[in-house]
This record gives structure tokens, sequence and C-alpha cells, in this order.
């Protein structure tokens, strides 16, 4: 059995109806992060779509992901040897 709501149908307004552009103004990009958060924390939602919340494992190496790159690049700025001509 699939479940599934109406792709057109958002908090109640047909898209249609609202617009691309007013749906943008309205939700902005902030509607994916909390709906994601919503489909892992919100008990009927997690039932649902059979998700589970991150362990602490997961969380590091999200972590890990999130700041490696930041070293790296900090520190490749740190150790690079500057071009004449660079600000």
């Amino acid at each position: 059995m699939c479940f599934s709501a109406p792709a057109s149908f958002i908090a109640g307004t047909p898209l249609s109806a609202m617009g691309s552009a007013a749906f943008r103004k309205e939700f902005g990009n902030s509607l994916t992060p909390r709906s994601s958060l919503l489909v892992v924390y919100l008990p009927p939602l997690a039932r649902v779509l059979d998700t589970v919340p991150p362990t602490n494992a997961d969380l590091a190496v999200i972590m890990l992901s999130v700041i490696s790159p930041i070293v790296i690049v900090e520190l490749t700025e740190l150790f690079a040897p500057r071009k004449s001509g660079d600000s």
C-alpha cells in the first residue's frame, strides 16, 4: 500500500492558485529543512515514512563532514604561498 498526498496541495492551498513566485515568497528555502526535521522527529510522520533519529555516531560523521572542508580551506590559505598581486 502506498500512501501519498497530492503534490498540488501544500498548506491547504493548491499550487496553481498560489503560484510558484508566491509560494517561494511565502515559504522560501526554509520549508525543506523544517520538513526534513519533522519527518524524523514527528512520530506520526516517522512511522509512516519509517525514519529514525540519527545516532551519536551519525551526528559525529555529519559534524566531521561539515567542519573538515572548512579546516582544510583555512589551513590551505594559511600555508599556501601567496602570489604577487593577490589581495
